[in-house]
């Protein structure tokens, strides 16, 4: 729930969408009823339906939700809280907005690059284009790798702009002088972050830290693994399973060495979780 907005969420499998049909419109009017009588304004038809599924599994093209006086059929898209959520949680229209805000921002300062000291398009790059690259990135950090790079490509721009590289010549070095991380290493240091706070904070959802589990939960026996807090990686069938923020993160966080996994400090871990993908040990 947020200010002036409410989301419910429910679930179930292909087999049983008339119930779950069932309990969304139960939902929405035991919402409808709460808010009539504390005199709060509610309109169905400002309302969205989303409906996440498997490409291959197809739902009735009849389906649609009753709201008090509305039917609601299924959208293409939301957006919720910026981030755009689509049937297929492709990410393809997230990533599309991305890249088309990034590149707005970029395009304009190329103009004026020759005006500007380097120091300065650094500041306004990272001040203006990199936050809508960092923001939510472990939400939608499970998309392709073609889409993953195109942020990189808008990325490799802003560092062309700050050092005068030409096309031709490789990007890397100008990063790695920039200080910036390619798309794939922000991934990683933005997933470790997180999954610290879900291991390490007492604030993290219950939902989130019963999917994280350490090799001691798994195991009675004492191993050197269970010992150095490492985690039991999801068994996954599916490429897009893997590139998920679970399988992801607990795989990265098996290769960090020991003692930044037992690491008690926040700060402490973030500085050499830094240090240790730009390879200067921790």
């Amino acid at each position: 729930m947020y200010a002036d907005d409410a989301q419910f969420i429910d679930a179930d499998t292909p087999a049983n969408v008339g119930d779950l049909r069932v309990r969304v419109e139960t939902t929405l009017d035991t919402a409808l009823n709460l808010f009539t009588q504390n005199r709060l304004k509610i309109n169905p038809t400002k309302t969205d339906l989303l409906v996440v599924k498997s490409k291959r599994l197809s739902i009735d093209k009849s389906f649609e939700i009753r709201f008090g006086s509305q039917n609601i059929r299924p959208s293409p898209s939301v957006k919720v809280l910026g981030i755009i959520l689509d049937s297929g949680l492709n990410w393809e229209l997230q990533i599309s907005a991305i890249v088309r805000r990034c590149y707005s921002i970029l395009v304009g300062l190329a103009k004026l690059s020759h005006q500007l000291p380097p120091e300065s398009k650094q500041t306004i790059i990272e001040g203006l284009v990199h936050p809508h690259i960092i923001y939510c990135l472990t939400v939608w950090g499970s998309c392709s790798k073609t889409q993953k790079y195109r942020i990189q490509k808008a990325l490799n721009f802003g560092a062309r702009i700050i050092t005068g590289l030409k096309r031709s010549q490789h990007i890397s070095p100008a990063l790695k002088s920039l200080g910036w991380f390619k798309v794939e290493e922000l991934l990683t240091e933005r997933g470790l972050v997180v999954l610290y706070q879900i291991l390490r904070s007492l604030k993290s959802p219950d939902h989130l830290r019963a999917l994280v589990l350490p090799r001691a939960n798994v195991s009675d026996r004492t191993t050197r693994g269970s010992e150095s807090m490492l985690l039991q990686t999801p068994r996954v069938r599916t490429e897009l399973a893997r590139r998920s923020f679970l399988c992801r993160a607990t795989t990265a966080w098996n290769r960090l060495p020991a003692q930044l996994r037992m690491a008690e400090s926040p700060g402490l871990f973030h500085a050499g979780v830094l240090r240790w993908l730009k390879g200067d040990g921790v």
